[in-house]
């Protein structure tokens, strides 16, 4: 991920390259899939073949699976083994297939087949926009975390009642507990000295009035 700085400003512009894995004989869908263009900051990878193969699977970002005319099952189980962490799977396969597909934790998402050219088109484009969707809101997280842990100050989000949203890497050295332990949990985790200086300086902020305190509240 190249960084670029303009007049003191440092801009971070992303590459997302994706690989794509096609199994099964949908030759026509996976066609149009391979046609249509990458959204811009994106490129597309395209890997193929008729039965699964574990090498090729544990390649991809993604997974388009024709079960028509296969071994569904078995197709599911070598999806399933090989694909990396946080690849998905998307299963092709007619109507009276999906009940039986509906709870495999395995699968991201199902298109019912026979499919127009015109659906396959807007089925895709719409995945594509969820994926940057997806990566755009990693990259801002990355952002996030990057610039409340570079400063040595505590900073701790919560909601009004108490409950700690996220928590700063000095926060955490101040607690002595990993922000895993904070996530959820309310102030009681620190002793009582620290709950009150915690509390008093939290105080003046929930009685603010204004927009301030309602931009607040909504977070």
């Amino acid at each position: 991920m190249p960084c670029i700085s303009v007049k003191g400003v440092v801009k971070t512009m992303y590459h997302c390259h994706t690989c794509f894995y096609l199994v099964g004989c949908q030759q026509r869908t996976f066609d149009i899939i391979k046609e249509m263009p990458p959204l811009d900051r994106f490129a597309h990878e395209f890997l193929q073949s008729c039965k699964p193969e574990a090498a090729l699977t544990a390649m991809a970002d993604v997974i388009f699976a024709d079960l028509q005319e296969a071994d569904w099952k078995a197709v599911l189980q070598t999806l399933a083994l090989h694909k990396k962490n946080g690849a998905e799977l998307i299963l092709l396969t007619e109507k009276s297939n999906v009940e039986t597909l509906f709870n495999s934790k395995e699968v991201s998402d199902i298109w019912i087949t026979p499919m127009s050219d015109a659906e396959v088109r807007f089925r895709f484009l719409k995945w594509q926009q969820t994926w940057k969707s997806n990566k755009d809101f990693w990259l801002t997280r990355q952002y996030l975390e990057t610039a409340i842990n570079s400063v040595p100050n505590l900073i701790w989000y919560k909601t009004k009642d108490g409950i700690h949203v996220k928590v700063n890497d000095s926060f955490c050295a101040a607690s002595g507990k990993p922000g895993s332990r904070w996530r959820g949990r309310i102030t009681s985790l620190f002793g009582t000295s620290t709950q009150t200086i915690l509390r008093r300086t939290e105080t003046p902020v929930w009685n603010q009035k204004g927009s301030l305190w309602r931009a607040r509240r909504l977070v």
